[in-house]
């Protein structure tokens, strides 16, 4: 096979996708919507754009709609409205194919497995639209010298992997944290268990904050000689002298 018979084969080739695990997702979460929360948080960053099907993608945007609004109810009907009254129910296949996703072939346990194997995928399709962009350089270079094209090139895959890296890191999107708290709200209303994070012993502070959060920043402000220091060093050995909770404690002083 010559290199041109090659590229126009590579052109023919369908980008990869997972369509069952993306059918199979949504229709999970139809049965089950509690399960989203579950999702965005195990998996960090789960976007729309990481759907390869339009009309998969539009209905997840469609759910997560619904989700922002507190409601963990994505039964097709409910979406098919919301689709409908946005106008884009045809281009989410129409009813037919809402109401079809709910045939899962998958159990709900493997839903995080069905959200890598998308997430993998879209990360594959971006490496190959950076791949065919670089190619273009070559082919183009537009008055750029070799080692314009190097860099340029370096960068954007620098780029990707750095956006690859802090799907699962870093600052996350608005509508995860907003559904995470509306699920952790719900869960604390229902439980008997008031104190879900590590309790201070400062038992009035533990009552307003129920304890001390996982993945969160407190910051104790006063003016100067009021006793920040020493409250906050009150709050570390609390917890270092917990035999209840046996969580680490570590101080860096910078004073």
């Amino acid at each position: 096979m010559s290199e041109v018979d090659a590229n126009e084969e590579f052109l023919k080739q369908v980008p990869p996708h997972y369509l069952d695990a993306e059918k199979n997702l949504l229709g999970i979460l139809m049965l089950q919507g509690s399960m989203l929360a579950d999702l965005l948080e195990s998996t960090g960053k789960f976007d729309p754009d990481d759907f390869f099907s339009q009309k998969n993608r539009i209905i997840f945007e469609a759910i997560l709609r619904r989700a922002e609004r507190g409601s963990e109810d994505f039964t097709p009907t409910l979406i098919c409205t919301d689709l409908e009254q946005s106008g884009k129910l045809a281009k989410a296949g129409g009813e037919a194919y809402v109401h079809s996703l709910t045939n899962v072939s998958a159990s709900v346990y493997s839903i995080n497995e069905l959200a890598e194997k998308i997430k993998n995928s879209a990360q594959r399709r971006r490496l190959i639209k950076v791949a065919d962009h670089i190619k273009n350089l070559g082919l183009s270079p537009e008055g750029r010298s070799n080692t314009d094209i190097y860099d340029e090139a370096m960068g954007m895959l620098f780029n990707l992997a750095e956006s690859t890296h802090r799907e699962n890191s870093g600052p996350q999107g608005i509508t995860a944290t907003t559904i995470e708290a509306i699920k952790d709200i719900k869960e604390r209303a229902a439980s008997d268990n008031k104190m879900r994070g590590v309790p201070t012993q400062f038992h009035e502070l533990d009552e307003l904050i129920s304890g001390l959060q996982g993945g969160t920043l407190n910051i104790i402000a006063a003016r100067p000689g009021i006793g920040k220091t020493s409250f906050a060093m009150n709050i570390v050995e609390n917890i270092a002298m917990n035999p209840d909770i046996k969580a680490p404690a570590l101080v860096f002083s910078l004073e």
